[in-house]
């Protein structure tokens, strides 16, 4: 049909454009913009937004160097309008340039709803938690309202960082305004932020009193599906009454799941809690995609069983790994890095085995890549200099913790009671009652 246009103008262009790009017809696009600037047409805001989207789902180097042009040619032509420095930021974001994107974010004026999702949905879905909530509480401040889309962004960073009070919070703000609490992804949301932070009984209570979710007999006629399964995996693991749990991991074949990613992770996660380290292994090896969770489930696995040299050796083989299975969904090769839940996991290791060396490797590298802060880190970190013997580093990570929750006090607490500072103990006990009084916890 596009061929068939006699007289093609910038409207044409960017429709043929988008419709590629809404096919993910990523390199596509960009050759149909490179023939539309051969016609001598100067792009839109419109046809910026495209290229932007494109460049996002490109290959890291390549998708930064076009992403890199477009945003000059952007700032050059003064295309300068929020839904297109939007797109920028998401695509900065999503090639895993996550700062660039808070950059362009403080630059620009005019930011509206959709800016502050996509730098709260960056942040949360980049691990960096506490600056969600940050520019959420910015983002109420300057008098725009969160949306469902909001809420889903954020409530993983209450989920992981344990902030149950900051979590309800927002569980209130969704309930004065209705139509929030009836949107399915902030139901699902809250639900799986009261179970992360053990209010199981709260996260049931908001499963049966929201119309987010199905119920009274409408789930007849539903099967399980991958999700399904990578959901109920892990609750059999744990659930005594539930003895014949390999029979989980047949069903999983009979429903023809055995190869998605998510499930495969779960049965590893299965087979580490039961202490068959050698089922688990041969699931990893025999995985098509591996994702940064297959790496720190098997990690996990290794450090519950005691097999702590095998973890450090993964940890090392998962930085150099160079293997055709290391793939995301876009089949680009990749190298994963370790993330605060491999350190949080491989630092009792070095804990065990005394390796102060390599703990302060990996202590360096948290350092390096702004981990540190991170309470999970931050804790496993205190517990492994103490453990080795050196208590006045274990007190110096304490004492730099931006935040630090009640495993955090009591890692340190114990560390001096072992280490026969007794007085020490108990001073840190009177800090962390005053600092919960004052918190409200």
């Amino acid at each position: 049909m596009f061929d068939r246009i006699t007289e093609r103008d910038l409207v044409s262009w960017n429709s043929l454009i988008s419709a590629l790009c809404r096919s993910e017809e990523w390199e596509c696009a960009l050759e149909v913009f490179r023939f539309m600037l051969a016609e001598n047409l100067e792009p839109s805001s419109f046809t910026l937004v495209s290229l932007a989207l494109a460049c996002s789902k490109l290959h890291k180097r390549e998708g930064l160097r076009l992403g890199k042009q477009v945003h000059g040619y952007s700032f050059r032509k003064g295309h300068w309008r929020t839904f297109t420095n939007n797109s920028l930021m998401t695509m900065y974001a999503n090639l895993g340039r996550l700062d660039d994107a808070k950059s362009l974010f403080d630059l620009f004026e005019g930011r509206d709803l959709v800016s502050w999702n996509t730098i709260i949905s960056s942040f949360s879905q980049n691990d960096r938690f506490m600056e969600a909530l940050v520019f959420l509480r910015l983002m109420v401040t300057e008098g725009i309202k969160p949306d469902g889309f909001t809420l889903a962004s954020v409530l993983p960073s209450c989920s992981y960082l344990e902030m149950l009070v900051s979590g309800k919070e927002i569980h209130a703000y969704a309930l004065r305004n209705g139509n929030l609490i009836e949107n399915s992804f902030v139901g699902s949301a809250l639900v799986d932020m009261y179970c992360n932070c053990g209010e199981v009984e709260s996260g049931r209570q908001v499963f049966d009193g929201s119309d987010a979710f199905p119920r009274n007999g409408s789930f007849a006629g539903l099967c399980p599906n991958a999700i399904t399964m990578a959901s109920v995996v892990p609750a059999s693991v744990r659930c005594e009454a539930f003895s014949k749990k390999e029979g989980i991991h047949g069903l999983v074949i009979k429903r023809g799941l055995e190869r998605d990613r998510y499930v495969q992770n779960a049965l590893m996660d299965m087979y580490s809690r039961m202490g068959n380290m050698e089922i688990s292994n041969t699931i990893f090896k025999s995985m098509e995609f591996r994702d940064i969770v297959s790496w720190n489930t098997m990690i996990t696995g290794y450090v519950s069983s005691g097999c702590y040299d095998d973890a450090l050796l993964l940890l090392r083989e998962m930085q150099q790994a160079d293997e055709g299975n290391n793939i995301h969904d876009d089949k680009k090769q990749v190298h994963f890095k370790p993330n605060s839940i491999t350190l949080m996991t491989v630092l009792p290791g070095c804990a065990s085995l005394s390796a102060l060396g390599k703990g302060k490797e990996i202590h360096a590298y948290a350092i390096r890549n702004s981990l540190a802060s991170e309470v999970t880190v931050g804790s496993a970190l205190v517990d492994m200099y103490a453990k080795c013997g050196c208590l006045n580093l274990s007190r110096r990570v304490f004492d730099q913790m931006p935040v630090r929750n009640v495993i955090t006090w009591n890692v340190i607490i114990m560390a001096c009671g072992m280490h026969g500072n007794g007085k020490e103990a108990l001073e840190l006990f009177k800090d962390m009652v005053a600092e919960g009084n004052s918190s409200g916890k």
